[in-house]
């Protein structure tokens, strides 16, 4: 029993993948992108009726489903979340500092030079 427990799970793994490229597939076809943050936005049933369309999910039990479009979607926004917060950073180390007007240093010399 405990090595079909372990073979369930990685099927539900699996499926749960499968739906996040869907949701995502989703995404990309309604030129959901993330400037808009419109899939923050999505509901389950907006997703569900596209998901079902895949023939191997409409098998699958509608709560089910819906549980892992739910998983789908949160990954999507943290993901989101990280891309926006990684940009925040990197527009904040390349913004030079009011009132510092240092000189860049050489980071490369020319071995002619020398």
């Amino acid at each position: 029993m405990l090595a079909m427990a372990g073979s369930r799970q990685s099927l539900t793994k699996g499926l749960e993948r499968k739906v996040l490229a869907i949701v995502r597939r989703y995404i990309n076809e309604h030129s959901i992108t993330e400037e808009d943050h419109d899939s923050l936005h999505l509901s389950v049933s907006q997703v569900y009726k596209y998901v079902i369309k895949d023939r191997s999910m409409a098998r699958q039990r509608e709560r089910n489903l819906e549980k892992m479009i739910e998983g789908a979607l949160a990954t999507i926004r943290d993901e989101e979340a990280e891309a926006d917060s990684l940009a925040r950073e990197l527009v904040e180390v390349e913004e030079p500092k009011e009132g510092s007007m240092t000189e860049p240093k050489v980071l490369y010399r020319n071995s002619r030079n020398i």
